[in-house]
């Protein structure tokens, strides 16, 4: 079946991804974190539909204070980070209060570039966020999971769409990243 092949190229290509992460985060490589924040660009907007994505460390500075990606459209705001504790979440909702990012955006969302904690317990967070902006610990922390998960649901031609980002950015062949039709291997 097409789509389940799909499927298992794209879990392959976010396995590798997450490999990749951990190994040059281990050697001290944080540059990485830099450029997945580029390749995340477009596999949120298929994934998530924010289809006004920019880098606000290009765009915007070049160490945009607490968060990394935005869709002003969408009003939705992401950090890309390596580091999934409870303490970096944290100082990201402070940085985001701070900063009076939620002026420009409603909604934050962490992306955890590894793989997130099994949970997020404790307090502190709703003393922050102070309801001026959407953050919900147990939904809006996000890794390669959950990515998968809502991969699962797609059909075949949003699959190969998602598939072909990840091949062009990670995979052995030189797919275009934004080719339209698909050709089998």
């Amino acid at each position: 079946m097409k789509l389940r092949q799909s499927q298992n190229r794209i879990e392959e290509l976010m396995s590798v991804f997450v490999a990749q992460i951990k190994g040059a985060t281990a050697m001290g490589r944080t540059d990485i974190n830099h450029i997945a924040e580029t390749v995340l660009i477009p596999l949120f907007a298929e994934v998530y539909g924010y289809t006004n994505l920019k880098n606000l460390n290009y765009t915007e500075d070049t160490n945009y204070p607490g968060i990394d990606i935005g869709d002003g459209t969408a009003r939705v705001a992401f950090q890309i980070t390596s580091t999934a504790s409870s303490e970096k979440v944290k100082d990201t909702l402070q940085k985001f209060v701070d900063y009076e990012l939620y002026k420009k955006y409603d909604k934050l969302i962490i992306y955890i570039l590894t793989e997130k904690q099994k949970s997020y317990s404790g307090s502190g967070y709703e003393e922050i966020i102070q309801d001026r902006f959407a953050f919900d610990k147990d939904k809006d922390i996000r890794d390669y999971r959950d990515i998968l998960r809502e991969i699962t649901a797609f059909q075949i031609d949003k699959a190969r769409k998602v598939e072909n980002i990840l091949e062009a950015n990670l995979g052995e062949e030189n797919i275009p990243l934004f080719r339209e039709t698909y050709e089998p291997r």
